[in-house]
């Protein structure tokens, strides 16, 4: 969908107040409120932003809300923290 691109391109950007605005939409759309790969974008703005906070609770709420996770989860996790360790 072109919101998803829209979702990565402010991931890519660490935009999180556009990758947030375009991820509430796909949340609210039942077809993709539950897609891996939409919550994995939002991790990916976490992790580009070096917000490790903002990751660790986006996890939380894919395990909540019963998302399936898959390695690129994890690494966008891992991701985050090394960002959010750097100088």
């Amino acid at each position: 969908t072109m919101t998803l691109a829209e979702l990565n391109k402010a991931a890519e950007s660490a935009n999180l107040t556009e990758a947030r605005r375009h991820f509430q939409q796909l949340l609210a759309d039942p077809k993709t409120s539950s897609k891996t790969v939409v919550w994995n974008t939002l991790l990916k703005a976490h992790a580009n932003a070096g917000d490790l906070v903002g990751a660790e609770r986006c996890f939380r709420e894919m395990e909540q809300k019963g998302v399936r996770t898959n390695e690129k989860t994890y690494g966008k996790l891992v991701e985050a923290a090394a960002k959010a360790a750097e100088p």
